[in-house]
């Protein structure tokens, strides 16, 4: 499932909720709650971006929000502190004050941002790209911060205040996903109310959801909201009525006869193997049906045991069910689970390298996952040489640690 980023402005002329938040234990209170309601990032933001806002200088800035991102950030258990900015000053205090994300909302400014981030010395900080920044761009923070660590903004409400363009942007989303993780926020936007035809931005709930739903479909990672109870309860129900969680006993033999169903993609696995490793399964169930599946692998570097890898392994959805989002809420669950036990990177070996490379993973040569080769693929009935099968070896950071490449 997507990621579910809460806002909290600290400015007193937001379009939506201006002056609601004004100091940093009111912006604690929030963040904790968004937090229990299921977020996984909290933005912070003290510069309002509506259309003819008065501009904010990055000290006052940082007047505003200093405070509440250093209070957040030390308190969350989970979710990880976001900063709304377009000044690379505020963006060099949030990161040392603990904000493992920077949410730019001007594309001149990223590469000052990248500079930024890259001289903090820390390797988790995310950014947030405007997508019309150009490719040379993403290509140097890419270059500076790893691939992984870029999310890319269609930036619906940024563009010329026609209904037009901000559809046209979030169209677009589909596209983008295909590259690189995708961050929405339509929230209570113009976009929204227009649809709606509503002028209350308060009163958009049931828009904010329907897009944000939508922008999952077409590929979005992370959709920034201000009700998030709400669109975490729409998101976990899942757009096609289905949902994921961990796998029981019971569920073995529908478990074995899905793989069996796609016995000409995945490895073969036994029943017995299946009861064996029940708990490293997830499934998608629609009802009582279990109608997807997933599994992980712990692999031990070979000369490194410390440096572990995790295998996403025997991921099936019955057809009736596949390009309804099941596939990517299985792996986006399963890298959620797994980031429990800090391994350095996911890896995969596909046959559908475009799904994977939606979801943030890169391909890599086979060489560098021989830890899998030697654990995994000798028992392939399939092909005798895993270097010529037509499986592509792909690989996804999900800690701190740098990915292999």
């Amino acid at each position: 499932m997507a990621e579910v980023m809460g806002i909290i402005n600290l400015t007193p002329d937001s379009f939506s909720d201006g002056g609601a938040v004004r100091t940093a234990e009111a912006a604690l209170a929030k963040a904790l709650e968004m937090e229990r309601d299921g977020a996984s990032y909290i933005d912070i933001g003290g510069e309002s971006t509506r259309p003819g806002a008065a501009e904010v200088d990055p000290a006052e800035e940082w007047e505003r929000i200093g405070g509440a991102v250093a209070l957040v950030a030390s308190s969350l258990s989970s979710a990880r502190v976001s900063v709304d900015t377009r000044h690379p000053e505020t963006a060099a205090k949030a990161v040392a004050a603990g904000a493992k994300m920077i949410n730019c909302v001007s594309a001149g400014a990223v590469p000052e941002m990248c500079r930024v981030i890259a001289e903090s010395g820390r390797s988790d900080v995310e950014l947030v790209i405007p997508a019309d920044a150009g490719e040379d761009v993403f290509a140097e923070a890419a270059r500076l911060l790893g691939e992984d660590m870029i999310v890319v903004d269609p930036m619906i409400g940024f563009g010329d205040g026609s209904p037009e363009d901000d559809a046209a942007r979030l169209f677009s989303v589909s596209g983008l996903a295909r590259k690189r993780r995708v961050l929405v926020g339509a929230s209570r936007k113009r976009f929204v109310r227009y649809l709606m035809d509503e002028s209350d931005p308060l009163k958009t709930l049931p828009g904010n959801i329907a897009l944000a739903r939508f922008a999952v479909r077409k590929g979005a990672s992370i959709v920034r909201v201000h009700d998030v109870k709400e669109t975490v309860a729409a998101l976990d129900a899942g757009t096609d009525g289905f949902s994921v969680r961990r796998a029981a006993l019971g569920d073995a033999e529908k478990i074995f006869a899905l793989i069996h169903l796609n016995s000409d993609m995945l490895v073969p696995r036994s029943l017995g193997n299946i009861v064996e490793n029940i708990d490293r399964f997830l499934v998608a169930t629609a009802g009582r049906d279990v109608i997807g599946c997933a599994a992980y692998q712990i692999h031990p570097e070979i000369g490194d045991p410390l440096a572990a890898a995790v295998e996403i392994q025997s991921l099936a959805v019955r057809a009736p069910y596949r390009r309804k989002g099941v596939g990517r809420a299985l792996v986006e669950k399963t890298l959620a689970a797994l980031k429990a036990f800090s391994p350095k990177e996911a890896i995969v070996l596909t046959f559908a390298p475009e799904f994977f490379g939606a979801l943030g993973f890169a391909e890599i040569p086979k060489t560098k996952v021989m830890h899998k080769l030697y654990t995994g693929c000798i028992n392939c009935t399939k092909h005798t040489n895993p270097f010529t099968c037509p499986e592509i070896a792909m690989v996804r950071r999900i800690y701190d640690e740098k990915p292999c490449s």
